[in-house]
């Protein structure tokens, strides 16, 4: 039920936000701890619904992929957990060359 309540926070949301501004748009999800609040949204992440980076105070900042898509963003990357801040060659390095299973999920299953 908490994790439906971030997607849906996050899903309502145009800018990408932190633990703590989650937590402020919902009550319910005030007295839980930061870690578990990170938990839920990684498993958020890892299903590939949120893109994930560190904001300019150094903290973790969170976006629906679905909002980065509707303002023109191709989020093909963030769907296997692309960090919002990485540059092409991040990723190329990261989920091509160190997971060559990632090649399979995009091109169906054939290496190419």
């Amino acid at each position: 039920e908490m994790t439906g309540r971030i997607a849906i926070i996050l899903a309502d949301e145009q800018a990408a936000l932190n633990i703590q501004q989650i937590q402020m748009r919902d009550p319910n999800l005030a007295g839980i701890t930061s870690q578990k609040m990170a938990r839920m949204i990684n498993h958020l992440v890892e299903m590939g619904f949120v893109a994930k980076a560190k904001g300019k105070d150094g903290r973790m900042v969170y976006k629906c992929l679905a909002v980065m898509e509707a303002e023109g963003v191709d989020v093909e990357p963030y769907r296997y957990g692309a960090n919002m801040q990485d540059t092409p060659s991040d990723f190329q390095k990261r989920y091509i060359t160190e997971h060559p299973d990632y090649l399979k999920l995009i091109y169906g299953g054939k290496n190419e």
